[in-house]
């Protein structure tokens, strides 16, 4: 008997309707110019670490660094 009635609980519980949230406000203007600049210093970046990582690739003879190189 305890299993019907903890399967007609849990069944009951899943049935209830879930309440409708309300989305969230939009972000302020000012937000997406912050975005934007860090969206530019993230792509610098990788193009920093990509650059930088072919010029050790053809400069090192450090196995190494050669690796490391590789991995970024």
């Amino acid at each position: 008997m305890p299993k019907i009635l903890s399967v007609a609980l849990v069944l009951g519980i899943a049935a209830t309707p879930v309440a409708a949230q309300t989305p969230p406000p939009p972000p302020p203007a000012a937000a997406k110019a912050q975005a934007a600049a860090y969206v530019r210093a993230a792509g610098m970046s990788d193009l920093y670490e990509i650059t930088s990582s072919k010029l050790a690739l053809q400069k090192s003879r450090n196995d190494d660094v050669r690796r490391f190189a590789q991995m970024m």
